[in-house]
């Protein structure tokens, strides 16, 4: 009988201007479902209707309050801790004001919104892996489905709304591959410009439907269009300079790293984009692979992380080309063009480093003219005191290489770019968690949180804050390699 049943809502919240699903991860150390993505809801009290229950635990949950139930999409039964279960669910509207958002931090992890049934499949795989079955899969891909639809309609009822057209993007740096690499994420429809100096290049993306300039200066005087957005992927000596220029006009910023190349210049970009209110997003993937969100919800299950290694070598058999091998245009080596991304992510994952030491070493004698190390070692300490860790990069490997070990007085975490192991001190596999689809996902995924919360800068400050913290911490490491005065030394 459904009476004997204990009652319990779920919330599907969308998010109006794009349909996306809002979805939590509940802690590792929770009691009910362990490090599985979970809707918001919970128990219908006794006394409670359900339309009680449901404003309830949207406040307790996420700190906003239900504005309009659309739709019941269901009601499912289940077993949970020897009860027996009926649970309905129901989408959602909020007022989504991401001043007043929390999470229940005693319960969950973090939480995200989630666009598309890709990511949806993407990111709670975890639940089968824990032998949760694919309930939640199956109802947030249920709400999305009803949500993108709600949002077709309102496209087409309501054209003119600002909020639902698609973001006008321009690229800066069209001619190269990570310009390339970009432009296969995103539909002509958004990228509407490009930008580089050579010709052939203009040609090319001229081919693709794209209105083409040769500078910026020219596109915002010339061109018709209202770019909102701008992805740059130029040479490292030009990022401060240009990203000020689009800054000024008020066009947000998705720059390949490094955030800048100075502590300088990291501060004036800072500076200028906080007030602006306009963002620089730097472009460092790791942290939104499945495999690293995982670990860094795992963190308790090591205890005290005490020290780390990491190890980050490409294979690239040839000798250092193009503007990658003269130091006006690159401004460093590999510490600043590999082990960014690699202290990038120590930084995510364990917080603020310090500076230890550091070392460089040249592979070839034109490198070495030029001071771009083709090898480097840095050695840092967390800013709190509690560990230590190595950071090892290299370009010319015999094969490419990616291996994090974080050694726990509780349990080790052993992370390639594709698997992560977690084990006890005993030695014995505790967890195992592979990254899908090469990490594709993540780079879509990267854009996707970037773009979407250009308007938040709750989001889009610490961003920035911790990208100006790895400049200083480059800075300080090449500072420690160069004791007379080269052409290092502008990094500090």
């Amino acid at each position: 009988m459904i009476d004997q049943l204990k009652m319990t809502v779920a919330a599907l919240i969308r998010r109006p201007e794009d349909g996306a699903i809002y979805l939590q991860q509940r802690r590792w150390d929770c009691k009910v479902l362990p490090g599985a993505w979970d809707v918001v809801g919970g128990k219908v009290e006794e006394g409670e209707s359900e339309l009680q229950a449901l404003e309830r635990e949207i406040f307790e949950e996420t700190g906003w309050q239900l504005t309009r139930i659309i739709s019941e999409l269901g009601v499912d039964e289940y077993d949970l801790q020897g009860d027996r279960w009926i649970e309905k669910s129901f989408l959602v509207e909020v007022n989504i004001n991401e001043a007043e958002q929390h999470i229940e931090l005693d319960k969950y992890t973090h939480a995200r919104w989630f666009l598309t049934q890709e990511e949806i499949q993407l990111f709670l795989q975890v639940n089968c892996f824990l032998g949760y079955g694919e309930h939640i899969f199956n109802i947030a891909t249920r709400a999305l489905l009803e949500s993108r639809t709600l949002s077709e309609d309102i496209r087409e009822i309501a054209v003119s709304n600002s909020n639902l057209h698609p973001l006008q993007l321009a690229v800066i740096g069209a001619g190269g591959k990570q310009a390339a690499e970009f432009l296969t994420h995103y539909s002509r429809e958004k990228v509407i410009a490009a930008v580089d100096i050579d010709n052939e290049a203009r040609r090319r993306t001229e081919g693709m439907g794209l209105q083409t300039f040769s500078s910026i200066s020219e596109m915002l005087e010339k061109s018709k269009i209202n770019v909102e957005v701008a992805y740059l992927a130029v040479p490292h000596e030009r990022h401060t300079e240009l990203a000020i220029q689009l800054l000024s006009k008020g066009i947000s910023v998705l720059k390949e790293k490094p955030f800048a190349v100075t502590c300088r210049e990291a501060r004036e970009l800072f500076q200028i984009a906080s007030e602006q209110s306009t963002p620089v997003f730097t472009t460092t993937y790791r942290p939104f692979r499945l495999i690293g969100r995982q670990l860094k919800s795992s963190l308790h299950l090591l205890g005290q992380v005490y020290a780390y290694t990491y190890e980050y070598s490409l294979s690239i058999p040839d000798r250092t080309s193009g503007w990658r091998s003269k130091w006006t245009s690159a401004r460093g080596g590999v510490m600043l063009d590999m082990a960014y991304h690699q202290l990038d992510f120590i930084v995510w994952l364990l917080g603020e480093q310090k500076i230890e030491s550091a070392q460089i070493a040249y592979c070839y004698g034109e490198t070495e003219v030029e001071q771009l190390e083709d090898t480097s070692t840095i050695l840092t300490s967390s800013i709190s005191g509690n560990s230590a860790g190595r950071i090892i990069t290299n370009r010319h490997a015999h094969q490419k290489i990616e291996l994090l070990t974080l050694y726990g007085s509780q349990g080790i975490a052993v992370m390639s770019d594709s698997i992560l192991h977690i084990f006890d001190r005993q030695g014995n596999l505790r967890w195992e968690v592979r990254e899908p689809q090469g990490g594709q996902w993540a780079i879509k995924t990267m854009y996707q949180e970037y773009l979407s919360n250009r308007n938040n800068p709750l989001y889009w400050l610490p961003h920035m804050e911790r990208h100006v913290h790895i400049v200083d911490c480059l800075t300080e490491a090449y500072a420690t390699t160069f004791s007379t005065n080269t052409k290092e030394q502008t990094h500090v």
